[in-house]
């Protein structure tokens, strides 16, 4: 009737403002065909700058100023600034209420593409925001940049799994150009001074830009990253994004037997990190094979304890379990830095790692000033030290009738960390594998009386016999290298990979050796459950924890119920609190908690016959 009946114009603009998205197009074309076009679009500006108006409405005026009025010059440019946040966060809106419409939307609104990609980049990259959003970001900015390489990396080196498979085809229709971008992304500057914080963002992305190319099949990239021993973090961002993408298993699996041990320990845990239905099924078998091959084969125990992961994270228990079995044995065999004995517990083999960095710089994020001083000492004798934290089913053949182990709050699996034990009773399993394990009575390291005190030879430390590690192996051990704050490197959110902490387990403990370990081959370190140290936590005069210098001998003065220290951050705190090198007491008898727990080490002796 409009053409003819100009009465009608207020009731087809009322009726374009609460239209169907594939009905808006014919109502403006309707509306404007015969009225007056600049107070059509005064009326639309008007409605859309009103927050009191429905939202709907007003994102639907928006809609048709995108045809009407698209930004031209300085002063709608700044109209279009002002109201373009709104429309942002309404299209998502409108996305996630009906996602048949994106299409419709999509192509209605690409006249004004440029002022709302600022708007939509903020929800896309938002972690706050809810992952549905966040998805229809990805879908909407796809279409508006794909033919912007610029545009379209950035967005990729900044996306979370789910969109970047969004983005993924796009990248690889635009080709060379694309490839070019992130040639020069990969590139970009890292400042070599600031903070971790200042440092991350570019760090980040050259590691995801690295990862990007690796879809493209380059795979320098990735190799350098990845071989730079230096920054932790680099390494880390990288193998995450390989894992959490599950980019190119057919590329790393081609190479992972052809490179040296670093390279392939780090490839492992890339393959590894990947869940098993984001692998393409025909590589399911071949990825099993040479995991199985590495587990068995590799001296190395960080590609050791990578494979098991692997194996683990893709349901293969059982064919881990009959691997493991022809490996069973007491001690150090010939030149493999691990071996797993009677009880199961893989030993990790140090020789004798000499000097070692214990404590933390002043500027890291949440330190404890009285309580880690950055200081060197030395650790001149071989040890080794599990890989994973004493298990319930591992303690419960000492102690059957161990009477938490029935309790679902403290122990939800036969394999998850056995807790609520003093570290008296911690001691005393230790010489019972130390029997069971047929270390002769003379090499144990505890004396215990009543059944339930142990306590601690004074030559402890050249003793054979199973212990507790000292709070300067188990740092060593952590830090697996690193001078950084976790052993990942400096981002304490990456505590996801590898840590149970309070964010990521509901406050509950987890079956051990279910995340990945660090590059010494070592799981749970910086969460799960604090775990017993054999070292004697000290204070001094004036109540302040004193730490010890120099070589790491046998302690002296011990009480029964005196402070030891603790290790690793537990599922009860923060990721943040499993740094490196935060420790923290209790009390050896009273101090038992559902976040205690322990891991066992020993004394080797140089020729490698470590049962006399």
């Amino acid at each position: 009737l409009l053409p003819v009946d100009a009465t009608q114009e207020k009731t087809v603009f009322e009726g374009l403002l609460i239209a169907r998205p594939k009905d808006v197009a014919a109502i403006l074309d309707a509306l404007t065909s015969g009225g007056d076009r600049d107070k059509i679009v005064k009326q639309f500006w008007s409605e859309v700058s009103e927050p009191k108006n429905l939202p709907g409405q007003r994102f639907r005026a928006g809609v048709a100023l995108a045809r009407l009025d698209p930004p031209k010059s300085d002063e709608t440019s700044g109209s279009w600034q002002k109201v373009s946040p709104f429309l942002a966060r309404q299209l998502i809106a409108e996305l996630a209420a009906d996602t048949t419409s994106v299409d419709s939307w999509i192509e209605l609104l690409l006249p004004i593409r440029t002022p709302l990609y600022a708007d939509l980049r903020a929800i896309f990259v938002d972690s706050k925001q809810p992952a549905i959003d966040r998805h229809m970001a990805a879908t909407v900015l796809g279409e508006f940049v794909e033919d912007e390489p610029g545009k379209l990396v950035d967005l990729m080196l900044e996306a979370e799994p789910e969109q970047y498979a969004i983005l993924l085809p796009k990248l690889h229709r635009l080709g060379e150009p694309a490839k070019a971008e992130l040639v020069v992304a990969y590139h970009a500057p890292i400042p070599t001074e600031g903070n971790a914080d200042q440092r991350r963002r570019p760090v980040k992305r050259r590691a995801h830009a690295a990862v990007a190319l690796l879809d493209f099949g380059r795979t320098d990239p990735l190799r350098e990253v990845l071989s730079t021993s230096s920054d932790p973090d680099l390494c880390t961002y990288a193998e995450d994004r390989v894992s959490r993408l599950a980019t190119r298993p057919d590329l790393l699996l081609q190479a992972v037997g052809s490179v040296g041990t670093g390279l392939r320990a780090s490839y492992v845990r890339c393959l590894a990190g990947m869940l098993r239905d984001r692998i393409p099924e025909e590589l399911h078998e071949p990825l099993a094979a040479a995991m199985a091959r590495l587990f068995t084969n590799d001296p190395d125990p960080g590609i050791h304890s990578a494979a098991e992961w692997a194996l683990r994270s893709w349901g293969h228990e059982s064919r881990l379990a009959e691997l493991t079995k022809p490996f069973v044995t007491a001690g150090v065999v010939q030149e493999r830095r691990w071996y797993i004995n009677h009880a199961g517990h893989t030993m990790i083999v140090f020789h004798k790692p000499g000097a070692v960095q214990i404590g933390s710089p002043k500027d890291e994020p949440g330190r404890d000033a009285d309580d880690e001083e950055l200081h060197s000492r030395t650790i001149d004798r071989t040890f080794s030290i599990s890989s994973k934290e004493t298990t319930l089913e591992q303690f419960a053949k000492y102690k059957p009738d161990f009477r938490h182990q029935k309790r679902a709050e403290q122990a939800t699996t036969p394999d998850s960390p056995v807790v609520m034990l003093t570290w008296h009773r911690a001691a005393q399993y230790c010489n019972w594998l130390s029997e069971k394990e047929g270390i002769s009575s003379d090499q144990w390291c505890y004396k215990v009386s009543n059944n339930v005190n142990a306590t601690p030879y004074d030559d402890y430390l050249t003793r054979t016999g199973y212990r507790l590690p000292t709070d300067t192996e188990w740092e060593f051990a952590c830090r697996a290298g690193t001078s950084t704050a976790y052993s990942w490197g400096n981002d304490p959110e990456m505590f996801r990979r590898y840590s149970w902490a309070v964010e990521n387990s509901v406050g509950q403990v987890r079956p051990v050796g279910g995340l990945c370990p660090n590059l010494f081959g070592l799981f749970d370190m910086h969460g799960n459950v604090g775990e017993w140290t054999q070292s004697i936590y000290r204070y001094d005069s004036k109540g302040r924890p004193v730490i010890g210098n120099g070589a790491d001998i046998e302690d002296t003065g011990f009480f029964l119920d005196g402070d030891r220290s603790l290790r690793g951050g537990n599922v009860g705190q923060p990721g943040q609190y499993g740094r490196s090198a935060n420790r923290f007491p209790s009390k050896a008898r009273s101090g038992v908690s559902t976040r205690f727990g322990f891991r066992v080490a020993r004394t080797v002796k140089p020729e490698g016959n470590s049962n006399k």
